[in-house]
């Protein structure tokens, strides 16, 4: 007996959707992270804490956030030029 795969899923079985909507939950969070440790390595080195840890934690959450809103937007756009020819 075979399975019928939907349409509306990928090869995992997982909704289409929630998957691109993971990975870009998943960019927003290792944007952060990497800004963090990146910052929290160079105030060891130079001795310098917090303040590299907390500016870099900044930059990396605000680039994070722009870049998790520029997608939306993007997926927004092709949703919306992909239902005007249906």
């Amino acid at each position: 007996m075979t399975k019928t795969k939907n349409s509306n899923q990928n090869n995992n079985g997982f909704p289409k959707g929630l998957t691109y909507y993971f990975n870009i939950g998943t960019q927003l969070a290792v944007t952060i992270l990497i800004a963090f440790f990146l910052g929290k390595l160079l105030d060891d080195n130079l001795d310098t804490f917090p303040f590299i840890t907390v500016t870099l934690s900044f930059l990396g959450t605000f680039t994070g956030i722009y870049r998790f809103i520029r997608t939306i937007i993007e997926l927004d756009k092709k949703k919306s030029n992909n239902n005007q020819f249906e």
